[in-house]
Formats: C-alpha cells, sequence, structure tokens
C-alpha cells in the first residue's frame, strides 16, 4: 500500500496570485514550477498537495525578497 499524499483545498491559497503580481512575481509561472496548474485557483474545493504549496510560498518569498511572504 502506498503512502497517501497529504492534500488541503485551493482556497489555501486564496488572494496568493494578487499578492504576488502586487509583488512583481508571476504568479501562474510560479505555480507550474511547483507543479500547480493555475487553474486550480478558480475551484477553492479543488485539491492540491500540501507539499507544493508550501514550494510556492517558499519559492515565492525567495524571488519577492520577502522572508515572510
Amino acid at each position: 500500500m502506498s503512502p497517501m499524499t497529504p492534500l488541503i483545498r485551493s482556497a489555501s491559497l486564496s488572494g496568493y496570485a494578487e499578492l504576488a503580481r502586487a509583488l512583481g512575481l508571476q504568479p501562474n509561472t510560479l505555480m507550474r514550477r511547483v507543479g500547480l496548474n493555475p487553474l486550480h485557483l478558480d475551484d477553492p474545493e479543488t485539491p492540491i498537495r500540501v507539499s507544493a504549496a508550501r514550494q510556492l510560498l517558499e519559492l515565492s518569498a525567495l524571488e519577492a525578497g520577502i522572508e515572510d511572504f
């Protein structure tokens, strides 16, 4: 039996794209880099991997130069 992948609702990234753009980032590009489809933000009930959401926020903080992104 394979271990289950921890998932969360895409609603956890609500407001992400707007904030990223306001900081001069390309949210769709960053999402794709961590394996997330930007269209997942259109439906807050879409399950996404916890690890991908974490990677997205860490990468965005690094790219924006804002530690507490």
